[in-house]
């Protein structure tokens, strides 16, 4: 029984009932490996469903407090700092995915410039590009947590 329905309790209770019984049930090789990667894709949106809020928020407000300080520390290029300004005007009206969306979005865009740069040779910006680049992994890595090779006879129950 399901007595708080958050979105990700719903997904983790879908995929628990897709394991018990319907896995178990599955003879044809093909069709296993299909329901493994859907089962893999919905434990991944049940993480996604709990923290993706935040973490867009994070990265934007990390993207935008190390750009501001690179700014302060120096000129950023044109590029950057056109994107930085247009973060900055940016504050989601309120915490619905699209509003959240549009403003990562524009974080994203800084940052992309940020990368574009470091890679065109500018050292001041490499470290924080990359910097800024490992967060995002970080987030990605807890959305997909440990790694199943699906269709593998080692993943077969």
């Amino acid at each position: 029984m399901i007595t708080n329905p958050s979105t990700s309790q719903l997904v983790r209770s879908v995929s628990t009932e897709l394991r018990a019984k319907v896995l178990p049930e599955l003879t044809d090789p093909a069709l296993l490996v299909e329901v493994e990667m859907m089962l893999s894709m919905l434990d991944m949106a049940a993480v996604r469903a709990d923290h993706e809020i935040a973490w867009m928020m994070q990265e934007a407000d990390g993207i935008d407090t190390a750009l501001s300080e690179a700014a302060v520390e120096g000129e950023l290029p044109a590029p950057v700092r056109d994107a930085l300004h247009a973060l900055q005007l940016s504050r989601p009206a309120d915490l619905t995915y699209p509003e959240v969306q549009r403003h990562y979005g524009l974080a994203s865009e800084a940052l992309a410039r940020a990368a574009d740069q470091a890679h065109a040779g500018d050292e001041r910006l490499r470290s924080l590009a990359w910097s800024l680049l490992e967060g995002r992994v970080d987030h990605e890595l807890a959305t997909i947590g440990a790694y199943v090779a699906v269709g593998r006879s080692e993943n077969q129950t």
